[in-house]
């Protein structure tokens, strides 16, 4: 089990990368842009595109769950299923 100031400094140093790496986008992308699209687009097509993207994500953890529980394979659920796929997305992101 990790110490509890090991915890709290990778914590520290996760957030400053996102940070870090936030402001170079915000930087490369142009800000007052970026901005003014967000603030000229339709806010329905945000819900829209949530709403696309939470079920996409839940079919990948759907195809997961199959894969693994094939040829009867235990049945990991779907609270597992959707962890592992979160943290997988989350990894190839990263890289």
């Amino acid at each position: 089990m990790p110490s509890r100031r090991r915890v709290v400094l990778g914590v520290a140093v996760a957030v400053l990368l996102v940070v870090g790496v936030g402001t170079l986008l915000v930087r490369a992308a142009g800000f007052g842009e970026v901005r003014d699209a967000i603030e000229t687009a339709e806010s329905r097509w945000f819900a829209v595109c949530l709403v696309a993207q939470l079920v996409a994500l839940s079919a990948y953890a759907q195809v997961f769950r199959g894969g693994f529980a094939w040829r009867d394979g235990p049945d990991p659920g779907f609270g597992v299923s959707a962890h592992v796929m979160l943290a997988s997305i989350g990894a190839t992101r990263v890289f």
